[in-house]
């Protein structure tokens, strides 16, 4: 993980496929249930990390389009390292889906910084962004100042849906 996790530490955030950490942890057959592998992979790094550089928390990305009863699948993981303090959105966000890429596009074009999207675009949420993308642009000459206003906003409802 200390090897994996270093080759990060200018974004500060590491999106894998399930699939990819299965394979890198050499876990492709041993451990078929993904909170299994979770627990028996990572357990002992986050501990053994935890005072270093590389301190870092994960989340399980799950497949939002998928059908049935339970739990959604596990289809990625998100790593964030503690102390990074990342300036660009990872190359992997922009790759995740189509949708993703055009959101992430359409904030920049609305002049919202990397660092407030990274911070804030977990909280928010695709389907919030994409309203206030469509907001910012009916008011679209309304808007004297793209990036003060739409920053100021951005990090208002993104702080707001981490407090609620």
């Amino acid at each position: 993980m200390f090897e994996l996790l270093s080759a990060f530490k200018d974004t500060g955030i590491w999106w894998v496929s399930i699939d990819e950490f299965r394979q890198l942890m050499d876990c492709e057959k041993k451990y078929p249930l993904s909170k299994d592998l979770l627990k028996y992979t990572l357990t002992e790094p986050l501990l053994e990390l935890e005072s270093t550089d590389l301190a870092f928390t994960y989340d399980p990305v799950f497949d939002m389009y998928a059908h049935g009863r339970g739990r959604k699948p596990v289809i990625a993981l998100e790593f964030r390292l503690k102390k990074a303090k990342p300036k660009n959105i990872p190359q992997e966000w922009f790759e995740f889906s189509d949708e993703h890429k055009n959101v992430l596009l359409r904030l920049r074009g609305w002049q919202v910084t990397d660092a407030n999207v990274i911070r804030y675009a977990k909280a928010i949420g695709m389907e919030r962004a994409n309203k206030l993308l469509y907001e910012w642009q009916l008011k679209g000459k309304e808007i004297q100042d793209k990036a003060k206003y739409c920053n100021t906003v951005w990090v208002r409802v993104g702080k707001a849906a981490m407090e609620g």
